[in-house]
């Protein structure tokens, strides 16, 4: 009987082998070939030999632990498996590969066994970096929380992604991308904070085994107290598990269709997204001794959790700033949602970016605002959702599984690096949320069905004049 089996690497350190397990061959293991010898991250592989069907075979591409590891037939000549990412972004591109069954090494032709991760060009490049404080830009404070904007180029290519950053020096940490900050040429990570002084490195790994760097002198520095610290003088939180939002989308999916070449095509009543989320706000009151009348002592107030996909923490800062501080983030949907209308029957649509804000009513009143969407992750596939609060509430949504509780920490701390802590920890729970799309039943189908010329054959609305019973009909 053939049993198959996975140790899973906890985060990125890839510290456990991933390992299969048949009928025992009694072999010498042998491993003539890996096919192909070059590919890229998550690419099949196959290792070609004899005396492959032990009860434990391990294979390693340099540090990393293959991936899923499979036996065909459960065959001892043959094993496939999926190309891991590098387990640090400056390993080598050609690295060994190793293979041990039942603890014993196998025979590989002279010279060894190897495998070259095919990286995509252009490589990606970074070339600033920004710690967000305007009088400080370069640096954090050892041992306390801090967000890293690293700037570039090249960071979205085919099917590249950021996925972590690290941080080299005395000491070292890593941090998923902060989510929904990623873009070509900047990417934002949390982390919990350095706890040695003195130089580091900053590094981006990314989906495809590429990687970036850049050099951050004297990035932490110690803590050096003075003055007096900030007062956290009150907090209010409010959450609501089922916040509705609503948004009307008859021109989007007007337009949309008129791009294809179809002009004139009505959607009746209209299209409607609805839904439900939860909206968290937090508001906290921090004033600190030594603030002047023109300059505030107070360098950042933020409210963490810690995130339970991840077990990493994850902050949102607060803002005291009227919310005119705006960030753009590009929309969900794989409808593209920007578009325009010349008049005569020429349209043309654009991925929309919407504008997103803290939800701070007044600036330089000391109290830090910041509204939060979390989603259930039940609704997100479509991305219409997502794009409906962003267009309504102008916030960012984070999905987790509804009934998941997030308890908050809220910190100040002030630009002597001077800390103050909440004493309490507001909670919340995801609620189970909901998402429909209510009007012209051609036009809900066109925006989120996953192949429109199946789904949505033979359903009513989106009339035009070359096609009066409406288009879906027409497929």
């Amino acid at each position: 009987m053939i049993c198959q089996s996975r140790i899973a690497a906890v985060g990125s350190w890839w510290s456990a082998f991933a390992f299969v397990c048949w009928a025992p061959a009694g072999a010498t293991p042998v491993v003539d070939r890996v096919s192909p010898p070059i590919g890229q991250v998550g690419n099949v592989v196959l290792l070609e030999g004899s005396g492959l069907g032990g009860n434990h075979l391990e294979v390693r591409f340099g540090r990393a632990a293959a991936l899923d590891l499979r036996n065909p037939g459960g065959s001892d000549r043959l094993v496939r498996l999926l190309v891991p990412n590098k387990v640090d972004p400056k390993d080598p591109d050609t690295v060994t590969v190793e293979v041990q069954m039942d603890g014993v090494e196998a025979i590989v032709p002279a010279g060894g066994l190897h495998f070259t991760y095919s990286i995509p060009q252009p490589s990606p490049s970074i070339t600033d970096y920004a710690t967000g404080d305007p009088s400080s830009p370069k640096t954090v404070i050892s041992g306390l929380p801090f967000v890293v904007t690293l700037t570039g180029s090249n960071f979205m290519l085919a099917r590249r992604v950021p996925q972590r950053c690290i941080a080299l020096g005395g000491d070292r940490q890593e941090s998923d991308v902060v989510t929904g900050s990623s873009s070509d040429t900047s990417v934002s990570c949390s982390f919990p904070g350095l706890r040695i002084a003195g130089d580091y490195e900053l590094q981006i790994a990314f989906s495809d085994g590429s990687g970036a760097s850049i050099l951050a002198p004297d990035f932490v520095r110690d803590i050096r107290l003075f003055g007096l610290p900030p007062t956290i003088e009150s907090v209010a939180f409010e959450a609501d598990p089922q916040q509705a939002v609503r948004c009307d989308l008859t021109k989007v999916v007007e337009d949309y269709v008129c791009s294809l070449g179809i002009p004139g095509a009505t959607a009746e009543p209209g299209v409607f997204i609805d839904g439900t989320f939860t909206h968290v706000r937090f508001q906290a009151r921090v004033t600190d001794p030594d603030s002047t009348p023109t300059r505030s002592d107070v360098l950042l107030t933020a409210a963490s959790f810690t995130n339970p996909d991840s077990q990493m923490e994850t902050s949102f800062v607060l803002f005291d700033d009227g919310s005119a501080n705006t960030f753009s983030f590009l929309q969900k949907s794989n409808v593209p949602e920007d578009c325009t209308d010349d008049g005569l029957g020429v349209c043309t649509c654009n991925p929309k970016h919407y504008v997103v804000q803290s939800g701070d009513a007044l600036a330089n009143d000391a109290v830090f605002t910041r509204d939060m969407t979390f989603l259930d992750r039940s609704f997100i596939s479509s991305g219409l959702l997502q794009d409906c609060i962003m267009q309504r509430y102008r916030d960012v949504p984070v999905d987790f599984v509804a009934g998941s509780t997030l308890q908050f920490r809220v910190e100040a701390v002030d630009r002597e690096g001077n800390l103050a802590a909440w004493p309490s920890q507001p909670t919340v729970s995801v609620g189970t949320g909901s998402f429909s799309c209510n009007g012209d039943e051609c036009g809900c189908c066109l925006l989120t069905s996953t192949d429109r010329a199946v789904e949505c054959k033979g359903k009513p609305g989106m009339s035009s004049v070359d096609y009066p019973s409406g288009i879906c009909l027409s497929f």
